[in-house]
């Protein structure tokens, strides 16, 4: 390093301190200013070694008196003072008793390493701590980000860092496999693990997760460290809190790039795996560039993936990438680390590599991600999904025939997309439905987003998969206590609503969890009567119930049911079914943040058949509150969920065949709490009733609408009250259609209390 880096690196230790002390980070800003004094302790011994070698040239060649050079280059270790001429001896920094260290940590660390910039390619490399390389300088062409840079510690000597890294290691060993290890506190060192989940655990032959404490951590490393002889003033603990903030088998934040948390806890994570000699192997972490890319662009829709870096050492707000591509087609472009661009007619399939450079301290890593982006005419949309409904519900491939090597190559293309397929799917009437707002003028025109924030707002055009990942997204990022757990859900679920979620926040707070017949027995005989039993005190933290319901085409009698009325009967339960995708994001985050135990009902023909442009901000709407879909006088019509479609298209159909007919439609919405009044309200206009779902008649919801309405309303009604529903039978695969009430048999109830 030559003089002038030095100088600089003075400058730039001088303004990270000043940064330091602003934000509060009082003990790192003092370490800058102690590497700042070891700097200029070593231009001091550097600038009595250049008068020493210039008065020994002026002795032997008195006529040559060579001029010391700003840019000569200096040894990183400081010159030995000259045992003679004390009085040029500098001045060394003089510390209390306290503070003094060992000869190896007060050797000034001031090297090409830390102070140069260095290029790292992670991607080939296969010891991501390894010793790092002669300096390498920024090479012409390279892409380097700007300052700030994330501050490193001065590096450990080579041995002493071989010696912590072997008690590191017997250390982890002792933890790991004493689960009530505790400190010399008696601060328990592992986070709360269950009985039951460790076991599990032990049985399984893959790496398990480990959470510890911090503090408790720090402490019995540090007590570790004095058994073996390391003591305060050899190594001191702020020195051992560097080194386990460096450590490759420790990873401090999530794939969010916070702070890994568990029970309200910050923690540190390490994976490790049994031998069958009964010791570990632990596993580094690696950085990445994290995000999934839509696999599908279409033509004439823009395309956008914004990629980020996850560092499990490193805050995310610390981390200033630069994202580029050694190639890409021409109509792909980099706008402010965001891929985007709308593909023409004439483009094509290609690969993509993603590169990512950012500084961790001053050096740059180089991280790289590479992934096909397909390009599909819209009207080619239904031979990608590849019947995308079938694919989707994979748990029936045996009944389907499909065949597995096939449903496996084509996996990828299910994944969520940015311009999402079109909405036909398998429910006829979906995508001319007045209901489906397939622009931001009618998306927003809902005055029940005038107060959300969202009403002025942007809209991107999602089905309703999509707003469900959306919205479980937005409470994850808004609320550091939710987690998403349950069947599959870290891969993103059989029906993809969860995709991309554990990449982006991480497997401790998206994980998945085995089936569970006692899930229905917690619900209604411990959720529900939780507040009850506490008297108010207590509630479920806000347990919201993701469930797909209602029939697909090929469910059969297992995953074609509609389950709903069994929760409607059990007090202390909101059962929630939406209609759609704006309906879905809302209703979805309004349960979610409910402190009452929530069952949310998604009718999953609908996951790809209802497209809409939702609101991408955060919106809640209503739970317990009805919607009137369309105004009427003559008749009162009732549904929820997709069954909502199939009485539209029955109304139509008849104000189409009896001249002057009107009819009111409402989506009810909420199952428990229903809104009554709504309902009522209209029937005491309209004089007739018709109730209809996909579940069976005898005991199904609509029993209970009819029963509160004959109740309410007896007086003003015109005409018994109709119900349509299943029938009182299992469902059946081959015979589904004439299970499912369908237009005709909503048609034939319309007129008949219309003519009654």
């Amino acid at each position: 390093m030559n003089v002038t880096q030095l100088f600089e690196s003075i400058v730039l230790m001088a303004q990270e301190a000043k940064e330091q002390f602003t934000r509060g980070i009082e003990g790192e800003a003092f370490n800058r200013l102690e590497d700042i004094t070891k700097t200029i302790n070593v231009l001091k011994d550097f600038k009595t070694n250049i008068e020493q070698l210039n008065l020994r040239h002026s002795i032997a060649t008195p006529h040559t008196t060579p001029q010391a050079s700003p840019s000569t280059a200096v040894s990183v270790q400081p010159p030995m003072a000259p045992k003679s001429n004390k009085r040029n001896t500098p001045i060394k920094y003089d510390k209390s008793r306290k503070a003094m260290k060992s000869n190896i940590e007060d050797t000034p660390t001031i090297t090409s390493e830390v102070y140069s910039v260095n290029v790292r390619d992670l991607a080939n490399s296969s010891d991501h701590f390894a010793p790092q390389p002669a300096p390498i300088y920024a090479q012409q062409g390279v892409v380097l980000p700007n300052a700030p840079r994330t501050h490193t510690h001065a590096p450990l000597d080579p041995v002493l860092l071989k010696n912590l890294d072997d008690i590191f290691i017997s250390f982890l060993q002792t933890i790991c496999s004493d689960l009530d290890a505790t400190d010399s506190k008696g601060e328990q060192i592992h986070q709360t693990l269950m009985a039951k989940k460790m076991q599990k655990l032990d049985e399984s032959p893959d790496f398990r997760p480990f959470k510890f404490r911090i503090q408790a951590f720090t402490n019995a490393f540090h007590e570790e460290l004095l058994r073996h002889g390391f003591n305060e003033e050899m190594l001191p603990l702020r020195k051992v809190k560097n080194y386990l903030w460096t450590q490759r088998y420790i990873s401090r934040f999530n794939e969010d790039g916070k702070k890994a948390k568990s029970k309200g806890n910050h923690v540190w994570n390490i994976e490790a795996k049994k031998t069958p000699s009964g010791g570990w192997i632990f596993r580094e972490f690696t950085r990445k560039i994290a995000g999934i890319p839509d696999k599908i662009a279409y033509v004439g829709t823009k395309y956008t993936y914004a990629p980020r870096v996850w560092d499990p050492q490193v805050n995310v707000k610390s981390i200033k990438a630069v994202f580029h591509s050694p190639w890409l087609p021409d109509w792909l472009r980099w706008e402010n680390n965001v891929l985007t661009g709308t593909p023409d007619i004439n483009s094509e399939t290609c690969e993509i590599t993603a590169i990512a450079n950012y500084y961790h301290g001053d050096t740059v890593y180089k991280l790289e991600k590479s992934f096909v982006i397909t390009v599909a005419h819209i009207d080619q949309s239904d031979e990608l999904n590849l019947n995308s409904v079938a694919m989707a519900d994979y748990q029936l491939q045996s009944h389907l025939g499909i065949n597995k090597a096939f449903f496996h190559a084509t996996r990828t293309i299910l994944q969520t997309t940015e311009s999402p397929p079109p909405a036909e799917g398998f429910l006829p009437g979906v995508e001319q439905s007045k209901f489906i707002k397939s622009t931001q003028e009618e998306a927003l025109k809902n005055p029940e987003l005038a107060n959300t924030g969202v009403a002025n707002g942007e809209t991107k055009r999602m089905n309703m998969f999509q707003a469900i990942n959306d919205a479980m997204g937005i409470a994850l990022t808004t609320d550091e206590t939710a987690v998403i757990f349950g069947e599959d859900v870290a891969f993103g679920g059989v029906f993809r609503c969860t995709l991309g979620l554990a990449e982006m926040f991480g497997k401790d707070r998206v994980f998945n969890t085995p089936l569970t017949e006692q899930a229905f027995d917690q619900l209604v005989n411990e959720a529900a009567k939780y507040r009850y039993r506490s008297g108010g005190l207590f509630n479920v933290g806000g347990l919201t119930v993701r469930s797909p319901c209602s029939a697909v085409g090929h469910g059969g009698h297992y995953h074609s049911q509609s389950p709903e009325a069994y929760f409607t009967h059990t007090p202390g339960l909101i059962v929630v079914m939406p209609r759609g995708p704006i309906q879905a994001k809302g209703l979805l985050l309004a349960s979610i943040r409910n402190r009452n135990p929530v069952i949310f009902f998604e009718p999953k023909i609908l996951y790809r058949a209802a497209v809409e442009e939702v609101p991408v901000g955060d919106y809640e709407l209503p739970l317990g509150k009805a919607e009137i879909l369309k105004s009427g006088k003559d008749v009162t019509v009732v549904g929820y969920g997709s069954q909502l479609y199939t009485l539209e298209r029955a109304i139509q159909l008849a104000e189409k065949d009896i001249p002057g007919l009107s009819c009111e439609l409402i989506d009810l919405r909420s199952l428990l709490p229903w809104d009554v009044d709504t309902v009522a309200n209209s029937v005491n206009k309209t004089g007739r009733l018709v109730i209809s779902h996909e579940a069976p008649q005898t005991s199904g919801f609509a029993a209970e609408v009819a029963t509160c309405i004959m109740e309410r309303c007896f007086l003003r009604l015109e005409a018994p009250i109709q119900r349509v529903c299943g029938l009182d039978t299992p469902f059946p695969l081959v015979f589904e259609k004439f299970y499912v009430p369908d237009m005709t048999r909503c048609y034939d109830a319309i007129k008949e209390v219309v003519n009654y």
